[in-house]
């Protein structure tokens, strides 16, 4: 397993973990113009579906219910983390790096929106790892601008600066 693939492997770990009272978000009650939101069982469900189809090789139907899982969650204004993670694991199965960035520019972009700056950092940087390994510069250079950012912000723990800051190469 490369580094970059073990690191979101490792990361996927960890937020699945803490995932079990995050998930719960369909305690939320849905408000005018915005889609009821899905109960935890059927996200929890969805996701072990999902999980099976990518561990049997089953991986278009995996990307499939994750995707239909993200989507019925932006519907209801829901935070998607766990199903974008889960979908950019399921690319980086069926080795397509660029598929796994994009998606973890889209959990970014999900972080940023719901004031999670320790999943943005840690989404945007293995994508930054992901275009530098597709040899794309011009996509992996506004990503090491956000990381930079991100690391002065005091939302993120020293503990995590510390570690990403010595992971960046000086330019």
């Amino acid at each position: 397993m490369s580094s970059p693939t073990r690191l979101l492997t490792l990361a996927l770990v960890a937020l699945a973990s803490s995932a079990a009272g995050a998930m719960d978000t369909a305690a939320t009650p849905a408000t005018e113009g915005r889609a009821d939101p899905p109960d935890s069982a059927y996200i929890q469900s969805t996701l072990a579906r999902a999980d099976a189809s990518m561990f049997a090789g089953r991986l278009r139907e995996a990307r499939g219910l994750y995707r239909h899982l993200i989507r019925r969650l932006r519907e209801a204004e829901q935070y998607e983390r766990i199903a974008l993670w889960n979908l950019a694991h399921c690319y980086l199965v069926g080795n397509d790096i660029a598929g796994a960035a994009a998606t973890l520019d889209e959990l970014a972009l999900a972080a940023e929106k719901y004031g999670d700056p320790s999943l943005e950092l840690l989404a945007i940087f293995a994508a930054a790892v992901y275009y530098q390994q597709l040899k794309r510069a011009e996509l992996l250079a506004p990503r090491i601008a956000r990381v930079r950012a991100l690391l002065q912000s005091p939302a993120i723990p020293d503990s995590e600066n510390t570690d990403y800051s010595r992971r960046l190469v000086s330019r």
